[in-house]
């Protein structure tokens, strides 16, 4: 059976996959809201940096 197969044949596996995928894509997004937040506060990029 080829992984292509059995992956579309678990669909919990398919549900967590997608969770983290959307998870990270939103850890992301929050880091950069921060980061332009933190750089609109201080304005300075070494605070990001640091």
């Amino acid at each position: 059976m080829s992984l292509f197969k059995s992956w579309r044949k678990e669909t919990n596996y398919q549900f967590l996959f997608w969770a983290g995928m959307i998870n990270g894509i939103g850890s992301r997004i929050s880091q950069i809201a921060i980061f332009g937040l933190l750089y609109q506060l201080t304005g300075s990029g070494m605070a990001i940096g640091l």
